[in-house]
């Protein structure tokens, strides 16, 4: 089973750049957000 990755603030600047990167390299990632409508991946 692969591990998740906590990714808190991922609909900041450099968050949102870590989640692509993250999911181009087929990682299994868990976000954390304050605020939804903000997230645009």
């Amino acid at each position: 089973m692969a591990e998740n990755i906590l990714v808190a603030g991922a609909s900041g600047t450099f968050g949102k750049e870590l989640v692509k990167k993250l999911m181009e390299y087929g990682a299994c990632i868990r976000i954390g957000v304050r605020n939804l409508a903000k997230l645009k991946v």
